[in-house]
């Protein structure tokens, strides 16, 4: 008996604790992520970077024309350079971006403003 009683009162606090996320969590911010980017490495690696460009909800008509472009080069240690660009069309609030090879577990991010270029650079090493 007990055992039910503190299962339904789980499932009750579960779902208040759901209820009470949900409408706070569709203010805060709107996320767009791009599918992952193939890059060659110098040497012919085949590499992917993600890209995950999160912006406040008021600005979700630029998630269409956000635009994400990468290259490559030999770094000076011998590794790969990537260098990701995401160019944001112009609004108006502030957007973050966070850029990332999961294969080498490197990540970079940044704040930015709505109209700009952002650069991002991840040295990887070679296999």
């Amino acid at each position: 008996m007990r055992a039910r009683r503190l299962a339904v009162a789980a499932a009750v606090a579960s779902v208040g604790a759901l209820a009470a996320a949900v409408p706070a969590s569709a203010n805060l911010a709107w996320c767009v992520y791009d599918p992952p980017v193939r890059v060659v490495s110098p040497e012919g690696s085949n590499l992917l970077v993600n890209t995950y460009v999160y912006y406040p909800k008021v600005s979700k008509q630029i998630a269409p024309r956000i635009t994400v472009e990468a290259s490559t080069d030999a770094s000076s240690t011998g590794g790969t350079t990537i260098t990701v660009r995401v160019y944001v069309p112009r609004g108006d609030g502030t957007i973050h971006v966070v850029v990332t090879s999961q294969r080498y577990k490197i990540t970079e991010e940044q704040d930015g403003a709505e109209g700009s270029v952002m650069t991002f650079t991840l040295d990887v090493p070679n296999d």
